[in-house]
């Protein structure tokens, strides 16, 4: 596929963009191995399917003194970490992310469609192994106050047919009207 090696500068451009521009604070990109939550404290995860010409998922992970400050910001208030509003915040966080770096995608040429995130007061988590044919990205960012980890897990896009996979481009500049005329010809 091409511009596949554009992913990772386009999430970080995103993140980035959506913090300077919501949260009027730079997000400064670290050193992925410096982000730790304590086992014992609770975390906020939120996490973004997606599927087109790359298929996966974006999460972000914060603790929730730094969702508090995110979701609190974004408010113009003060929140404590029991509010509903910072699990609902975060997810609103993850979804202006993940539609940041679907523009940006689409304009070098990666057509995606996103879902609707899901966000969890979690703690104690268990990551799976990572299978050799998915692309696994981590950034970790500091902002004023707080960090957060913006992960994305993602392989190329294909779709089975006749029991084999066949790899298929999408027109990214094709409009769903197009898309839709085009499928439904197909039949």
């Amino acid at each position: 596929m091409k511009n596949l090696e554009l992913v990772p500068e386009l999430l970080e451009r995103s993140v980035k963009e959506i913090f300077k521009v919501t949260l009027s604070t730079d997000a400064n990109l670290l050193d992925s191995t410096s982000f730790a939550i304590p086992k014992e404290s609770y975390f906020l995860l939120s996490t973004l399917g997606f599927s087109g010409d790359l298929v996966g998922e974006f999460s972000i992970c914060l603790s929730l003194d730094s969702g508090c400050q995110i979701v609190g910001k974004m408010l113009g208030m003060d929140l404590e970490d029991s509010s509903e509003d910072v699990v609902d915040g975060t997810g609103e966080l993850m979804n202006m992310i993940g539609g940041n770096f679907r523009m940006k995608a689409f304009d070098v040429g990666i057509g995606i469609d996103i879902g609707i995130p899901t966000t969890l007061r979690c703690r104690d988590m268990h990551r799976s192994e990572k299978s050799n044919d998915l692309i696994h990205l981590s950034q970790v960012y500091d902002f004023d106050g707080g960090s957060i980890q913006v992960e994305s897990t993602y392989r190329v896009g294909s779709k089975k047919e006749g029991g084999e996979e066949k790899s298929e481009e999408y027109s990214v500049s094709e409009d769903a009207s197009d898309l839709l005329n085009r499928l439904l010809g197909d039949k």
